[in-house]
């Protein structure tokens, strides 16, 4: 037997390492690329149990989006289970994708960096058929907190390509409220289709944020060669469009850098308000409901205004949630929010002044509108001072004739069962009664009402919501845990403020939240 060479052992002994090494493996499908188009690399890892890493970012360019592939092939009896992670970003400017550790069956490797070229884009290359583009643009680069700001999302792809599809991802950015403004514009030039979309974006948070990017998705059809060759016969559209294939293209817009400052003066508001705060009457009987409507209209966020709540000394207030019905106008958001405060009590008060602080857009400065304060009188109720009731007991109530005959029938009762102070404590004795019936009244209703609240699946009242509105707040407190509900909420928002006419499947939308549920 011949022995066997130096270098023969050494590949012998370096092979199980090699056959290690190959188990995990990094591709990118793209080495070099131009500004805006996304790069996906792929991490190869073989075993029954794989851990990959959780990659938010690669040289400071978010991963846009990431999918995983399994694959389980036999031979021979033997199983071998293929896993592929992928990640896809949008570089600006060269990078090298660094080294990522691997778990697979307990031992962990590290995939080999890679480096990706990054050309610039030239401007025309839409115009001349080189490819599409997206771009964002704001109105201004500084903002206070509640300022709205106009965002502009142009996509511009080439006819040449004769995209069938395009896909446009709507802007989703945390500490911003966003509202589209209507369907996009799409118009022609010489050699591109340009679509426009506009929204609205309102900061809720002080600070300084990078916008973006945004990514968008286009489709083409690519012609597949038929298994009958080049049959003239088979060559028109009807044929050729059964033997194509959809061939789709992601892009990457620009991002965008925001300074945002926060209001001066403790104030909610940016734009432009009036404040008007009115009852239903201002003379009531004791314990009878009073109604206060507050209205705040205006331009601006409306959306944040806040909820008040009056304080009453010895009185009940309900506050209800403020209802925003909102619009836009000239390309000006704004709207008017009605809020209800119902107060109930046995004695004169006052409501207090309501405020309203707000930066106006016009002079940039801080605005305070207050309303005036309103006396209620209270008829038949008690003084605060005194801490006694000025109504008359039941009893007394019902003697005939008029007010001569009510105080004649006082004082011949008080005289004969033993002066004034039997009737005082009889009547303190009634009020507290009463107050305590009443307050215990209240506390019924509302406990009655929450357990009935509660007793009720979340899935069955969203299955017989009376109306978008109630279905919209059952949603909203799952909106950003589920890309499906979340859709549905816009689709709502849009039915109930832009007079859509969409139509949400409310079976889906339970089973959805139920899931939610469960998985807490």
């Amino acid at each position: 037997m011949k022995p066997i060479p130096g270098s023969k052992w050494l590949l012998l002994l370096l092979l199980p390492l090699w056959l290690a090494a190959s188990t995990v493996r990094v591709e990118v499908d793209k080495p070099s690329v131009v500004q805006g188009e996304t790069v996906t690399f792929t991490i190869h890892a073989e075993g029954k149990d794989v851990t990959f890493p959780v990659v938010r970012s690669v040289d400071g360019f978010a991963i846009l989006a990431t999918a995983q592939k399994r694959n389980i092939s036999i031979v021979n009896g033997s199983v071998t289970r293929s896993i592929a992670k992928s990640y896809t970003f949008a570089p600006m400017h060269d990078v090298t994708i660094p080294s990522f550790e691997v778990t697979v069956d307990g031992t962990t490797y590290r995939t080999d960096p890679v480096k990706v070229e990054v050309r610039d884009r030239p401007e025309t290359s839409a115009a001349t058929g080189a490819g599409p583009t997206l771009q964002m643009t704001l109105d201004k680069s500084e903002a206070h907190v509640g300022e709205p700001l106009t965002l502009e999302v142009k996509i511009r792809y080439p006819k040449s390509k004769r995209y069938v599809d395009v896909q446009v991802q709507k802007p989703e950015f945390a500490n911003f409220w966003i509202k589209q403004l209507g369907d996009p514009q799409v118009y022609d030039d010489a050699e591109a289709t340009v679509r426009v979309y506009r929204y609205l974006l309102f900061p809720q948070k002080a600070g300084d944020f990078e916008l973006g990017p945004l990514t968008a998705k286009l489709a083409r059809r690519v012609m597949m060669k038929p298994s009958f060759g080049n049959d003239p016969f088979f060559d028109d559209d009807f044929f050729n469009s059964m033997f194509a294939r959809l061939e789709w293209q992601r892009i990457a817009s620009n991002t965008l850098d925001l300074h945002v400052e926060p209001l001066p003066g403790g104030a909610e508001l940016y734009g432009n308000f009036d404040l008007n705060v009115s009852v239903d009457r201002r003379e009531v009987e004791a314990n009878r409901p009073v109604r206060v409507t507050i209205r705040i209209e205006g331009y601006g966020n409306i959306d944040d205004v806040r909820k008040y709540e009056p304080s009453i000394p010895d009185a009940v207030v309900y506050a209800d949630e403020p209802k925003i019905e909102a619009y836009i106008r000239g390309g000006r958001y704004g709207g008017t929010a009605l809020q209800t405060v119902t107060i109930v009590a046995d004695h004169n008060y006052t409501i207090p002044s309501l405020t309203l602080r707000y930066v106006d857009s016009e002079s940039g400065k801080l605005v305070e509108k207050r309303s005036e304060p309103i006396a209620i009188t209270v008829r038949g109720g008690r003084s605060l001072s005194a801490g006694v009731t000025m109504q008359p007991p039941p009893a007394l109530q019902e003697s005939p004739g008029g007010h001569g005959s009510e105080e004649k029938s006082v004082t011949a009762s008080s005289k004969g069962r033993g002066g004034g102070a039997f009737w005082w404590a009889y009547l303190l004795f009634g009020t507290v009664l009463g107050a305590g019936g009443l307050y215990g009244w209240l506390r019924l209703r509302e406990r009655l009402r929450s357990v009935r609240h509660k007793e009720i699946p979340i899935g069955k009242r969203i299955r017989t919501a009376g109306s978008d509105r109630e279905l919209l707040a059952l949603l909203l407190p799952y909106a950003k845990k589920s890309a499906y509900i979340d859709r549905a909420v816009r689709l709502l928002e849009e039915n109930l403020f832009e007079k859509g006419r969409h139509r949400v499947d409310r079976e889906e939308l339970a089973w959805e939240v139920e899931e939610l549920e469960e998985g807490r």
